[in-house]
């Protein structure tokens, strides 16, 4: 069959004999999708998940299609160039099948079945005399349509998968570009004059040879990162122990003084991302948390908090459901605050601090609520809970938004294939210790 498109000539020389045709398709498609994909986010025209109906990783830009529509076209017209220039082929068209000499009107040239009919195929007329006009009598055999369709396809496939690649080359990436992508997800809802999402250090004009991904950059993290020959770590958490990272009376303390030279000395960029992951739908900080405990069905939501609807069980049970997960994590336990026996059929989550027992339980009607020990306070918000009678899981802050962050080093490698991207793992911040 391969034989009976290439005749006798050898694959590879078959191939590169049409080597414009698939040239064009290749760098039109290339250029049109690297083009369209920044034209899309600048535009804001992104398909972004929402973990229910679109369950994709990351925001995918729009406008892909045409991109494919200018490569289709300009390998096309390529194709179409080189069969008027070429005098190699015969001037009598024979496409079997597909395309057939039918552009003149003869009735005897259309294909006839073993009863003297013709064949009833949907879009073969039609097919064969639109590109008998392109091709103003220009006569081509079958197979010689069949390589220059192929090797256009190819390109075209070609330069619009390629383009995240090439867009991504650690050569070209920048610090500044980072940042600045990470903040045009946030667009919506990020103010630029007062946001913590900010440098700690470096420069934007700074090359990135490698970026680490953590939620807080503990010293040995920060020292993880530089062994990994990465220059860029990207944190959730502040990294000077305040939360905008401007409080210059810590560096009283001998540590953070330290912490600041080692970064000054390896040349490591930090920036913030926290106002923006703490808000990107589908694999931001809450939808993380929530799928990795197995929650899906999300029956009220507000900016921060998420509620499932779960099958009916006790709070006990949950909790224990919830510290199998978190064991993971480092944590060996939960606390749960309130009556073990009630029976729970919705659940309530925040965002890593952002736990507030009053808008659960006031505002969200969730018959429980999961809070972190950041967002929790047992003099307040566990006396009135007891008093309540209302249930409340406690988990450790870190463990909440560990699995944010492996979604961010993921989105990270996706949008920067050719940059290494890792995550640097970290756990609970305390042990449980047992009398």
């Amino acid at each position: 069959m391969f034989d009976s498109l290439i005749g006798d000539r050898r694959p590879l020389a078959w191939v590169l004999e049409f080597w414009p045709v698939f040239a064009t398709a290749f760098v039109s498609s290339l250029a049109a999708t690297f083009l369209c994909e920044r034209v899309a986010i600048r535009l804001g025209l992104l398909d972004r998940p929402d973990h229910r109906v679109k369950t994709h990783r990351e925001p995918v830009a729009h406008l892909g299609g045409v991109a494919m529509l200018v490569g289709l076209t300009a390998g096309l017209l390529a194709g179409v160039y080189l069969f008027r220039r070429d005098r190699g082929f015969p001037r009598e068209i024979q496409w079997q099948f597909m395309v057939h000499p039918v552009a003149r009107g003869s009735e005897e040239s259309r294909p006839r079945d073993v009863g003297g009919e013709c064949p009833r195929r949907v879009g073969c007329y039609s097919l064969g005399s639109v590109l008998q006009g392109l091709l103003k009598e220009t006569a081509m055999e079958r197979r010689e349509f069949v390589k220059r369709g192929v090797l256009g396809g190819t390109g075209i496939w070609l330069g619009a998968n390629l383009t995240p690649a090439i867009a991504g080359s650690a050569g070209d990436l920048t610090a500044g570009d980072v940042h600045e992508y990470l903040r045009s997800l946030g667009r919506e809802w990020i103010d630029p004059e007062n946001t913590v999402d900010t440098f700690k250090s470096g420069r934007p004009e700074t090359p990135v040879k490698g970026i680490a991904v953590g939620w807080l950059s503990y010293f040995d993290t920060l020292r993880q990162s530089v062994a990994r020959g990465c220059n860029l770590f990207v944190t959730h958490e502040p990294t000077y122990y305040n939360h905008r990272d401007t409080d210059q009376s810590v560096f009283s303390f001998e540590v953070a003084a330290r912490k600041r030279a080692f970064i000054e000395e390896n040349g490591l960029t930090i920036i913030r991302c926290h106002d923006v992951w703490d808000r990107v739908p589908g694999i931001g900080i809450p939808d993380a948390w929530g799928r990795y405990l197995g929650w899906r069905k999300v029956v009220r939501e507000q900016t921060f908090y998420r509620v499932y609807e779960l099958p009916a069980v006790a709070a006990g049970e949950l909790a224990r459901q919830v510290a199998g997960k978190v064991a993971s994590l480092g944590q060996t336990g939960v606390q749960l605050v309130g009556p073990a026996d009630r029976v729970i059929r919705t659940v309530a989550i925040g965002t890593g601090a952002i736990t507030s027992l009053r808008t659960m339980i006031g505002e969200l009607k969730a018959d429980i609520a999961l809070c972190t020990d950041d967002g929790f306070t047992y003099w307040r918000d566990g006396a009135m809970a007891i008093d309540m009678g209302y249930p409340v899981i406690v988990v450790n802050h870190a463990c909440s938004e560990e699995v944010g962050m492996v979604e961010l080093a993921n989105h990270l490698r996706g949008k920067y294939p050719a940059v290494p991207v890792h995550h640097i793992a970290q756990k609970c911040m305390f042990t449980t210790v047992f009398a």
